[in-house]
């Protein structure tokens, strides 16, 4: 009933190389459950509530940039939403929903997403920095949103600006790729006569 206006957040985290050895990096994201389109944080090592407060509220602008204002946000009961968040997000017109402890399946998408930038992108890399870590989150994410096709909206990309139909590749035809991060993530696309 509520998917134009409902988004989800959830944390990742990962192992990451710094000058003073391995670290967890933190970084938050917000998928909006009809669309499937994500916002995400930059990394940061250190999440306090300070931190997650100007995340939540410049997520609040991003969204209504893209025009996907945000009406209902659910969220787990993470500890790094301690503080004033929600009261930020009140601020910004958002209504809060926290999930009941150990359920999942109650943020499916969310999680869902977490897997896909783990297995698709962030498990191919040793991650050197904060910064390194924020570029692949950036890097998938806008390949996320833009390139790649998604099965549950017909297999064409969350901009909904999918290839038109055609007829089947002849020799004359070309087939160009765009290479994101080294060849990890690839985007095929006929070449125009």
């Amino acid at each position: 009933m509520h998917a134009e206006t409902l988004w989800a957040c959830d944390f990742i985290s990962k192992r990451i190389w710094t000058k003073r050895g391995l670290r967890f990096a933190y970084f938050l994201f917000f998928i909006h459950l009809e669309t499937r389109r994500v916002i995400v944080s930059p990394a940061t090592c250190h999440p306090d509530a300070a931190w997650v407060d100007e995340q939540a509220k410049l997520f609040c602008h991003q969204a209504i940039a893209i025009g996907l204002p945000a009406k209902i946000l659910i969220r787990d009961r993470d500890r790094k939403f301690s503080g004033g968040v929600d009261q930020v997000l009140a601020d910004e017109g958002v209504l809060v929903k926290r999930l009941t402890p150990v359920s999942p399946n109650l943020n499916a998408y969310a999680e869902r997403w977490a897997q896909s930038v783990q297995h698709e992108c962030l498990n191919h890399f040793v991650i050197l920095g904060l910064r390194h870590m924020t570029y692949l989150i950036r890097e998938y994410t806008d390949y996320y949103n833009t390139l790649r096709p998604h099965q549950s909206k017909g297999n064409v990309p969350l901009t909904g600006t999918g290839p038109p139909p055609q007829r089947p590749l002849s020799d004359t035809h070309q087939v160009g790729c765009e290479e994101r991060l080294g060849g990890l993530l690839r985007h095929y696309y006929r070449v125009a006569a």
